[in-house]
């Protein structure tokens, strides 16, 4: 028995979460840092905070902490040793 004790509707975010991280983290160069923080408004842009009392999500300050202090260049070399990304003169891409 492979179950992971989680319903059908938990895996299936569980598994769409994971993958909205692999998307925000190959835009990291564009907009990643703000959605993989911050997510998306009703538009589906990310969402930039305005300060660390942005009513538009929970825990802005928390948000923005992250944001700073995130080790965004290990993001960028667990998708290079993934073999999802790659540098070529300068950039990043596949």
């Amino acid at each position: 028995n492979m179950s992971s004790g989680r319903t059908l509707g938990d895996e299936c975010q569980r598994t769409l979460g994971a993958f909205y991280a692999i998307f925000w983290m190959l835009r990291l160069d564009i907009d990643g840092k703000e959605g993989f923080s911050n997510g998306v408004d009703a538009n589906w842009n990310p969402i930039s905070l305005k300060g660390g009392d942005d009513l538009r999500v929970a825990q802005a300050d928390k948000r923005i902490k992250f944001m700073e202090n995130a080790k965004w260049d290990f993001f960028k070399k667990l998708l290079m040793d993934a073999g999802l990304l790659e540098e070529k003169k300068g950039s990043l891409f596949k």
